[in-house]
């Protein structure tokens, strides 16, 4: 079982399997020498990979906006991953967006990292709000 955070190089396809069972992707905008981002990798997302509490909540990719290979967007374009980080205007790493299979955010974003004492209930508040916004489409 893999339990490394996996950085995303195709976000239509990500989402469309995140779509597909009926669950947020889990967006993280990451850098390389990003202390926050690698504080955040290790003490709050890979432990949710590694419980396997969250497999059917949450699609849990990273996105490195500092790497110099384009990737496929959400329309199924091939862009610089600043740009997809651009179109949400976004400022910092770590942030994190919780998506739909459209690229529209489902949840409160979670922008920054100050303390990880509180950011696991935030995160898992935002996640279960999207979850909620994607059962109440699915049902209306």
């Amino acid at each position: 079982m893999r339990h490394k955070l996996i950085k995303t190089t195709n976000l239509k396809m990500d989402s469309e399997l995140a779509g597909s069972r009926s669950i947020p992707l889990l967006l993280m905008f990451s850098q390389q020498d990003c202390p926050f981002c690698l504080k955040l990798t290790g003490e709050i997302l890979e432990p949710m990979l590694i419980s396997g509490d969250y497999t059917d909540r949450v699609l849990i990719r990273e996105l490195m906006i500092d790497g110099n290979q384009d990737i496929v967007d959400f329309s199924g374009h091939l862009v610089d991953p600043r740009t997809v980080f651009s179109r949400y205007l976004l400022y910092v790493t770590p942030s994190i967006l919780l998506l739909d299979k459209q690229g529209k955010e489902l949840a409160e974003r979670q922008i920054g990292i100050n303390t990880v004492d509180y950011y696991g209930y935030y995160l898992d508040e935002a996640i279960d709000q999207a979850l909620n916004t994607i059962s109440t489409h699915h049902s209306s």
